[in-house]
């Protein structure tokens, strides 16, 4: 059973979107959001929290015209993760994983990193 999806995007107003499950989710007077599992904290227009039950946090800003992120997850997790953000398990070898289970080497240039793994990994 899969569970609850959350992502966010940067709109054409410079501003961050967020959406759970699919739907755009509005604060309105509200500051936060509570779902099972997550809750969503929005700073301002332009900052949002997203902090999991699990201890996993992740805090987005929008700055300019680029969308950035900071992923906090705790040690329980090291040489347990898999996807974007590579394997946390001091291999540098295995950093980036395609979605077919081979690994680009972690020494290519941004142009295949951009090419071969950023725009396979998208979803």
């Amino acid at each position: 059973m899969r569970g609850l999806r959350c992502y966010v995007e940067f709109n054409s107003r410079r501003k961050i979107d967020v959406f759970v499950n699919g739907d755009r989710v509005q604060f309105d007077e509200q500051t936060r959001l509570d779902f099972s599992g997550v809750f969503i904290e929005k700073r301002n227009q332009t900052k949002i929290g997203i902090y999991f039950t699990s201890g996993i946090s992740i805090d987005t800003k929008a700055i300019e015209d680029f969308l950035t992120y900071q992923i906090s997850i705790p040690t329980r997790f090291k040489g347990k993760t898999a996807g974007l953000l590579g394997f946390w398990d001091d291999d540098k070898d295995k950093e980036f994983l395609l979605p077919n289970g081979s690994f680009i080497h972690t020494n290519s240039s941004y142009r295949i990193l951009h090419n071969e793994f950023g725009q396979k990994c998208k979803f």
